[in-house]
């Protein structure tokens, strides 16, 4: 695919690709990814009654970060199909998602695996912990935790920084959404611009869904204690199941929130009511997650409730940003966003750490709430040092693109 930016007719509309409130977004996404972790790791009875299904539903933190992904990345190449602006440079998105995504991930593996010692050596089920954190010295898992590929290894899978086999799949997303989208954007000189706009997202949507569907059909067959290796351990379905394969729609929600925006292309307006309905709605589907936890489609409730809130982030008011807009821009909340992807790397790597050296509370609330604002506070610290040394340069570097 050779199209660049000037290829195309000029741009008919302004296109907007901030919006104010998403950095806060993935901040509050990082740090429910934080506190499920610290509540299954570090405070196993924390993990019962009504916080027990707190902390069940903030795993879905990841499906926030796979939602925000479509809706912000497939954005400008809606804008491109329907004719709003020249189609996206992909040499240039190439580069830009190379150096927002490997330099901190490299940081942060090479000194969890060889300077910490606080990395997955075998994340396969039924390991206690102490089985399974430690310095990796494989050479095969380090070949492939270096390029990113331990999900697609099954004797590798959950090995290094074990939240990073999300990665796998975002960086999939990364390669297949711009040939999807460059596909609708030549198929719109033959529909119409609107129904060819529509097809990158649904076809992720229906690869997503069909993909889960067959995982639960399989699934159903296995004896009892079956499902776990099968979906964990270290097998091709394993692979499967944290492909991009069965990822797909979650990423497709947010896109179809991107579709409305391009579409709407900044006429688009919500008052603090709708806003309020969309987050209430919103809620609504997490208080399903919540008590249906253990159901397949779990993660596609929590997908089109991402997409609602990231409608309600992004969809300005009359007056200006959203109401919730506005909250998630405040100090703390945009500065956790900045930091975010360092903290989703960083804070597991800080509880394997932690644990080793017996810094940790015990169990129950008190010792809960001990170890999250514990392992928060040296994730953060850890965080602003790599946004500081590592992302601020790349960052950088990814603008001069």
């Amino acid at each position: 695919m050779t199209v660049t930016e000037g290829t195309a007719h000029p741009p008919t509309a302004i296109v907007r690709d901030r919006f104010e409130g998403i950095e806060g977004l993935r901040g509050i996404a990082a740090l429910s990814v934080l506190v499920h972790h610290t509540a299954n790791y570090l405070s196993i009875s924390a993990n019962a009654g009504q916080v027990g299904v707190l902390t069940t539903l903030l795993t879905h933190g990841l499906t926030l970060f796979f939602a925000l992904s479509g809706f912000l990345l497939y954005k400008p190449f809606a804008d491109a199909i329907l004719g709003h602006r020249d189609f996206p440079s992909i040499r240039r998105y190439a580069g830009s998602r190379f150096l927002r995504i490997y330099p901190p991930y490299l940081a942060i593996f090479l000194l969890s695996a060889f300077v910490l010692g606080a990395v997955w050596l075998d994340g396969g089920p039924g390991l206690s912990t102490g089985d399974i954190a430690g310095r990796m010295t494989d050479p095969g898992d380090i070949l492939a935790n270096l390029f990113v590929a331990q999900s697609y290894v099954p004797s590798a899978m959950l090995t290094g920084i074990a939240p990073a086999w999300s990665l796998t799949a975002e960086i999939a997303f990364y390669v297949v959404m711009p040939v999807l989208a460059y596909g609708a954007y030549r198929l719109g000189s033959v529909v119409s611009k609107r129904s060819a706009v529509l097809l990158p997202p649904l076809v992720l949507i229906a690869v997503g869904l069909a993909t889960r569907a067959w995982i639960t059909h399989q699934v159903a067959q296995l004896p009892p204690g079956g499902a776990t290796p099968w979906l964990w351990g270290h097998t091709w379905t394993a692979v499967l199941s944290r492909s991009l394969l069965a990822q797909a729609d979650l990423f497709g929600y947010g896109m179809l929130v991107a579709v409305v925006l391009s579409i709407a292309a900044g006429r688009l307006r919500a008052s603090a009511v709708v806003c309020a309905l969309l987050v209430a709605a919103a809620l609504v589907l997490l208080y399903h997650v919540a008590y249906h936890a253990s159901s397949s489609y779990a993660a596609v409730i929590a997908g089109i409730a991402s997409a609602l809130v990231i409608a309600a982030v992004a969809v300005p008011s009359r007056s200006g940003p959203s109401w919730l807009a506005s909250v998630l821009r405040l100090q703390p909340f945009a500065y956790l966003g900045l930091i975010s992807y360092s903290v989703y790397l960083w804070h597991l790597p800080v509880i394997w750490w932690l644990m080793d050296h017996d810094l940790v509370a015990g169990l129950g609330l008190r010792g809960f709430a001990v170890n999250v604002l514990l392992v928060a506070a040296v994730t953060i610290a850890l965080s602003s040092l790599t946004y500081r040394f590592v992302e601020k340069p790349a960052l950088s570097l990814k603008r001069k693109l």
